[in-house]
This record gives structure tokens, sequence and C-alpha cells, in this order.
């Protein structure tokens, strides 16, 4: 037998590790989620903090326990195991009747929350059960994911449900998930990946695929799953992180390292394209430049464009996350440059994550804290009137004049400045702290206005200074804020054209207002945190940096130019293997693939990239800027590619031939080489499996022997226990109708009702004495039966209660365990007192079922009085032999307590 070998490469990132010393409360970290002004919210097993980047903080909240979700929305929503709690007003309030919470969605039906217990629909701020009369067929709900305003998905305990805005009903993807529960939901452009505790599935175009470990993942637990911009897949597993680029296969992230084999709970991706984990050994970062250095191929042909410089005299300077670019050239080397500045010498400063920069032709210098600047993580820059550079950064802003660079004073040093406006005799500086002025010389600010957190700031020739915020657009005139009423929504980015309308980067993309009423250009899901720096107007038209890229928008009629800087880029590889223009490429079983990146797209993956069939004469569209070339015949080859834009354009035709040589394989000598190395390992197999046939007969012997030995010892012990029962049976219907008779002769009344009692004990025992094991339920009728036969022959002197709490009616306990106590209990206990005597039966449930016989006594007993043919030493040896605990006496509180642990049978 010939064993195929299947080699997997693993994945490699750099990763950077917070525990408790960096501030976690907790090693364990069950969701995170990116607030709106760009901190990190994570969620422990013990409480919420916040983490800015530099530390991480406790936030105050009330108690928490397991925090499961954090949900922002017109409210912040807190899911958690102690119960659901929101923020509103500044403080943090708990709603009522509602625990062991796992989600929330708001959608147009209201706030729907999913518990432990059901679904829930919140309205006039009362929780009601909806799912009642709906059809829901499990209460347990894990997770809940919008479809559209009125659908979504119910993830649960026992698989896949969808709302469909009226009632619940079960979709084709349940077939894929029937029984497994769904902790996670995660959307793309065509496809809905569902994390299981089964494995991943897959559902696009209504065909559902099944990803467990023989398709990669390190584990079939699944907790969480996210689909990054760049089209990965990231899945959590119980047993480390998987990642796929192909949609095919899974490999195992870091798999030597911690990351490699931990729990993963939580994956998110920062709005700059870094990816976090909330693990349950803490947090865990990749920086978006170590996902560029994986060993996988990114295939990605769109950067977040961070800034401009259009009419310098280098041309026009585009900076992104990668490096500084002109035309299609690397123009710095430098990533995370948010501004650019060019001097009267041609040379270009540029404001970076890492410090100042300046460049100059011969040599590239950095101004960083050994210069003043206390902070190097530069958020912008710009001229002053005085040809002096200010400088915003994450911990206040500075200036910088001829190789110094001084604090400015006049807010904490650990205020964020997002941007600055210097004019002739003022300068005002957006902070998170709110709007600031400083005077000519910028020895000191202050503060205007409202303590509310500003990105950008526009001196408008028509409108004069307009102030971007986190609560909309604002126009500050005569030292008084306007509040725009059409804008309700972050504004990150400030423009002016020719005709005085001011361009405005939103949350939900760009719009534009002229004064009067607000239009929306372009729509963008997602967040434009990038384009807080890269918003720029020439007049006639604005240019639009965003996350995905940039555009060029006209300004005239509002409608999106191409880019003509940038000619189309098509590339052609197998594996991580370039192939280039004429070039002879071996015959291999990796697919080519081709990836288009078109030059009036160079920053945005929104468009499709179309091949020409030859066979057919057409062109076939494929989903992304990146396919599967589906044509690997052997000879030459000729591509030829185009992008599909979403207007229905198309751009120029690209075209790329390289030829395909014969395989190795086809050779007579390696034919050969085949057939000898067959006969080989099919000899060494014959042979190997005559060894394992010996040796499995060797093991199936010595199992049958063993079997046998465990039979006959199975068969002694059950032996030994019914004749342990038979010896206590006897004696307790000998005392029994010892009992009867002097009854008989004390009082002949109650003789009818004193047999009757006997003879139900009698058929009692007839009935269970094959059983070893009965419920506890018909022991206790038998406990009632005797201690009723006891009241009639000792009337006052006896009183006696059973406490059975009906949920432990049904618990299994070996037969005739109890009477033999009770006898016990009432013998001894009236033969030591006078008075009268009174034994309680009583029963609880721990670990074990507890057992306790007590009654009244004046003194101890000298020993534990289980004495060779007693019923108690019967009971003792039965428990012995059954493997349970030991039966305990003791004397507490004037009582004989005779106490038993019985452990159920499997």
């Amino acid at each position: 037998m010939i064993g195929l070998i299947l080699v997997l490469v693993n994945t490699t990132f750099t990763t950077e590790f917070y525990a408790e010393p960096e501030g976690l409360d907790s090693l364990t970290v069950l969701c995170m989620a990116q607030h709106p002004e760009g901190d990190l919210w994570l969620g422990t097993y013990v409480g919420l903090s916040q983490f800015n980047g530099l530390d991480i903080r406790p936030l105050a909240t009330p108690a928490l326990s397991r925090v499961r979700r954090i949900v922002f929305g017109e409210r912040t929503w807190l899911p958690t195991f102690n119960g659901l709690f929101v923020f509103e007003n500044g403080q943090w309030t708990q709603m009522p009747d509602i625990d062991n919470v796992y989600d929330v969605l708001e959608n147009a039906h209201g706030t729907w929350v999913a518990t432990g217990k059901g679904l829930y629909l919140i309205e006039q701020g009362v929780a009601n059960l909806f799912a009642d009369q709906r059809g829901m067929a499990c209460n347990k709900v894990l997770r809940l994911k919008a479809i559209n305003d009125r659908q979504f998905w119910v993830g649960t305990e026992c698989g896949l449900i969808r709302f469909d805005g009226v009632g619940f009903s079960l979709p084709l993807e349940t077939e894929a998930i029937f029984g497994d529960g769904v902790y996670d939901i995660a959307q793309s452009a065509e496809s809905t990946w569902f994390a299981t505790t089964n494995g991943l599935v897959r559902s696009r175009h209504g065909e559902t695929t099944k990803y467990d470990q023989s398709r990669g993942l390190p584990n079939n637990q699944v907790w969480c799953v996210t689909v990054d911009s760049r089209g990965w897949v990231w899945a959590g597993t119980d047993g480390g992180l998987a990642l796929s680029k192909d949609h095919e296969r899974f490999e195992t992230v870091n798999p030597e390292q911690t990351l490699g084999f931990t729990t993963i709970y939580a994956i998110t991706e920062e709005r700059e394209g870094s990816m976090w984990l909330g693990t349950c050994t803490g947090l865990m970062h990749i920086p978006e430049p170590a996902l560029r250095e994986g060993s996988l191929n990114s295939g990605e042909t769109t950067l977040p464009v961070m800034g401009f410089l259009k009419h310098s005299r280098h041309g026009l300077l585009v900076s992104t996350q990668r490096a500084v670019y002109i035309d299609d050239e690397i123009f710095v080397d430098e990533p995370y440059v948010r501004s650019m500045l060019e001097d009267e010498d041609a040379s270009i400063w540029m404001a970076s994550r890492s410090g100042l920069i300046h460049w100059t032709p011969d040599k590239l210098t950095r101004y960083g804290p050994v210069d003043g600047l206390e902070n190097d993580h530069i958020l912008h820059a710009t001229w002053t009137p005085d040809h002096e550079i200010l400088i915003s950064t994450l911990a206040g802003a500075f200036v910088y004049q001829n190789g110094r660079i001084n604090r400015l004073q006049g807010f904490d040093a650990h205020t964020r400045v997002h941007a600055t406006l210097p004019q002739a005799d003022k300068t005002y500086l957006a902070t998170e702290e709110g709007l600031f002025i400083a005077s000519a010389r910028l020895p000191q600010a202050r503060v205007l206005g409202p303590t509310v957190e500003t990105y950008s700031l526009l001196d408008s020739r028509r409108h004069g200074l307009m102030v971007g915020n986190a609560q909309g657009l604002a126009n500050f005139d005569l030292n008084q804020f306007h509040m725009l009423r059409d804008f309700k929504e972050r504004i990150y980015g400030l423009a002016e054209d020719n005709n005085g309308t001011i361009w405005i980067a939103l949350q939900s993309g760009l719009a534009c207002w002229n004064g009067l009423q607000k239009t929306h250009v372009w729509p963008y899901q997602g967040q434009l945190e990038a384009s807080l720096n890269a918003m720029w107007s020439d007049g006639d038209g604005v240019w639009f940096g965003h996350y995905r890229g940039y555009l060029e928008v006209d300004a005239a009629n509002y409608s999106i130019l191409t880019n003509p800087y940038y000619p189309n880029q098509l590339q052609v590889h197998r594996g991580a293997f370039k192939i280039t223009a004429q070039m002879r490429v071996p015959t291999s079983s990796n697919p080519i693939t081709i990836a288009l990146n078109p030059g009036s797209l160079r920053f945005t993956k929104n468009y499709k990239i179309q091949l020409y069939d030859r066979d057919s004469g057409q062109w076939s569209t494929f989903q992304g800027s990146e396919t599967t070339w589906p044509n690997t015949d052997i000879g030459q080859q000729q591509i030829a590619a185009r992008a599909l834009l979403p207007s229905g354009q198309t751009s120029e035709e690209s075209k790329f031939e390289f030829t395909i040589s014969p395989p190795f394989w086809r050779s007579v000598w390696f034919r050969s080489s085949l057939v000898i190395a067959f006969l080989i390992l099919l000899a060494r197999e014959l042979r190997s499996l005559r060894t394992k046939n010996q040796l499995l007969a060797l093991r199936t012997e010595h199992l049958t022997a063993e079997v046998a030995r465990e039979t006959a010892e199975r068969l002694n012990k059950e032996a030994e226990l019914k004749m342990l029962h038979s010896q206590m049976n006897p004696h307790f219907l000998q005392n029994a109708f010892n009992t009867a008779i002097a009854q008989l002769r004390r009082a002949p009344e109650n003789t009818e009702k004193l047999l009757r009692g006997l003879a139900h004990l009698f058929r009692y025992h007839m009935q269970n004495r094959p059983d070893i094991w009965v419920t506890l339920k018909s022991e206790c009728q038998l406990a009632q039966s005797f201690l009723a036969i006891q009241k009639i022959r000792f009337e006052d002197r006896l009183v006696y209660h059973i406490d059975l709490p009906p949920e432990l009616e049904s618990s299994k306990v070996p037969s005739f365990i109890i009477q033999p106590l009770l006898e016990n209990a009432v013998m001894h206990g009236l033969n030591r007192t006078l008075g009268q005597l009174e034994v309680k039966l009583s029963f609880r449930k721990q670990s074990d079922l507890v057992i306790q016989v007590s009654n009244g006594g004046h003194e101890p007993l000298n020993s534990f009085p289980a004495k060779e043919g007693h019923a108690l030493a019967n009971i003792q040896k039965r428990l012995d032999i059954l493997g349970q605990h030991s039966m305990t006496y003791q004397f507490e509180k004037g009582l004989h307590l005779f106490e038993v642990h019985i452990k159920e049978p499997i």
C-alpha cells in the first residue's frame, strides 16, 4: 500500500503580546470591538478595558462577569454572564430580568437580546421573551447577525435558524450545521461563514462547504470567524488560529508558538489593517506590516491612502501605509506618512508614525524624542505664516524651527491633536479635548466651545471656520459654534472647491455642502480614519483618500473620475513564483493566478477581473482583482485581461504571453524509476502487513482472556451482593413478624392494620430481591411502611419524619439500604431513652446523593455499631463491593447521625 504524503506550509507572522503586566484585568479576552473614536475595547472574564495603542486601562462599570460581546450603535451594549448592561446618559444601567446574555442586535423591530433562556425583544424598556410562539426550537441563543434591516441569522446551541421578519425558519444552511452550536457568523461579499462546535461552514449561492481538521483547521471547535479587508478568512478555534486566503484550505498560524495552540475567542481587524486576537492567554496583535511579511502571498492590489502632495516640483506624491509613491514608483520607502510639506529648496517634510522626516535627494533626516519631539507618532504637520512647522501628535502639539522642537503649552501633555490651522494672528487646533486657539506666537493655547473630539478644520472663503468633530459639522463664527443639522456623524476631512462648496469626508463616505443642502456623492461601508489628512482640492476637483485607496472627484458634476497617473499592471504567479513575459515555465500542480491592477484603480479593489476565453471568443468575469487561470495546457499561452468597473465600463486590455514546458515525468528513465520504486514499496508493505497480522492475532488472544477474566469478576461480585441482600431481608422480616406478634398481644384492634403493612413489605421484598439498584422513591415507600408499623408498636414514644425532595425521587440507590438504618435508629434509640424518640430520614444532592438517618440520644456510641452479622455490617460490605463511600457515624448536637454517600451507577 502506498500512502500519499501531503506537506502543509504553515503561516508565520510577527506578533505582539499583551497580558496582565500591560494592564489586562484577566488573561481571558472573550471579545473585542473598535470604538468609533478609535480605541480598542476589550471584554474579559472579569470586566471591560480600553486600549488606546499605548496602555490598557479598565473602564468604570458595574461588576461584570464574562463580557461576551461589545455592541456599538445608538447605545453601547454589554452582553455578559450576569446580565445586559447599556451605556446611556454617561452611566451604565443594567436591564432588569435578563441574565446569561450572549449577544445584542438592533434593527427596525427594536433591540434583540440573545440569552441562555431564549431570544428577547426589548420594547419600551421592557424585555419580552419573543420566541415562545414563533417557531424557535432551541432556547440557548448564542449569536445574532443581521442579514438586512429586518431579517437576521440566529445561532443557537442546536444549530442555525433564520428570522424572516415575522417568524423563525430553518434555512438550507441548517443541513450542514444540524445539531451543532453556532458561536459566530461572518459575512463577505458573496459568502456567509458560520463558526460551529464541529467546524467551519461556508454558505455561497445556496451551497454549503464544511471545513474541519481534514481541511486544515487545528481544531473542530470554532469560537469565532472574521473576513478581513483582504478577503482572508480567520478562524479562532479551541486549538489555535487558522487562516485561509483561497477559501479552499486553512493553515495554522504560528504553529510552533502560543498562537498556534491556544484557544482563540475573538478576532477583529483594526481600521489600519492590523489583526487583534482575544485568547485564553491574553491579547495578541499581528501588525499590518507583519501581515505583508507572512508566508502567504497577499496578492494585495490596494493601499490605504493617508495623504497627498499635489503640486510639488516632483509631481503628485501619494502617501500610503506602505510607502510614499510618485507615479508608479516608490518615492520614499517610509510607511504611515500622514501629511507632506514642500520646502523652498524642493525638499519634502513628512509627518509619520516614527517622527518628523526631512527628505533631500542625498539623505533622509529623522527628528524624534532626542530632538525634543516627546511623542514621535505624528498625525499632521503644516506650515505657519513664519515658516515654522506645526506638528500634531498623540501627545500634544510641537513647533519645529531651525532644527529645534518645542512643545506648545495650554493643554494636557497627553492630549491627542488631530490637525492644526495656522492663520496670521492665531492658530486653531483640533484635539480630542475639543477646539483650541493659540495666539500668533504660539505661547499658549486655550479651549473654545464644547469638549468634543475634533478631527478636521477648514478656513472657508464663504463660510469662515468649519469644524468637523465627533458630533458632526459646525461653523465657528463670532466665537459661537453652529452645528449643521444635516451632519450627525463623525467628520474626518474637509476641503473647499472654487465654487465655495464644502467637501466632507464622513464616516459613511463622501458628501458635499453648498451652504444650503447636503449631497451624498460616494457611499462607503467602513471607517475612514485614513482620510483624516488625505483630502485636498485644486479648485475644480477634489482628491479624496480613504482606507481602500483614493478617488478624484469632478467638483462641477459630482462624478468620480479615473486616475490617469498609473498604468495597468498584469501579474501572473504560480504559487510564490512570479512568471514574467515570454518565460518558459515548468509544469506544476500549483494553480496559475492572475492579478490585475488597473492604473485608474491603483488604490482600490472595487472592480472585477475579466479574462478572454479563446475557445468561446467571450470575456469571462471573476470576482475580485485576482483569479485562478483555468487553462494550464502545455505549450505557448496568451492571457488577455481587463477590469470591469462598477459603472459597467472596462479598462484597457492587457496581454501577457509565456510557455508551459512538458513535465519531466514523461521521460522513460523517470517512468522506469517509478515502477522500480513502486515494487520496492509494495514488497516492504507486504512484509509490514504480515508482521502486523501476527501482532494483531496475539493482541486478540490477550484481549479475549482479559474479557473472560473481567466477566468472571463481575458475576462473582453480583452473586456476593445478592447473597448479602438475601441475608438482610430475612433479618428484617423476622423483626417485623416479632413486632406483629407483640402488637397482637398488646392491642388486638390494630392487628389487621399491622398485618396488611407486613404483607406490603413482604410483597416489596419478593419483587425487588433480584435488583441491586432501585429508585429512591420505592425505597422511601418501604421506609414509610416500616416506620408506620413501628409507630403502631411504640405509639407516642416514636415520632418520625421523611424529607424527600421531588427532584431526587428518580435517583438510584442500592436496594434495601435505608430500612436497616431506620431499624437500627428505632431499636437502639428506644433502648437508650424512656422518653419520646424522634427519627428523621432526609436526602440532599451534592456531588453525590447523601442519605442521613438521625435519632435523639443522650450519649455517643463507644464505637461504630457494625459488628459481624449485624445489618449495619452487611450495609457496609455492600457499599464496599459497589465501590461506594463508607458509611459514617457521628454524635453531634444530641443526635446520633448515620450518613451514606451514594454515587449513582454509570
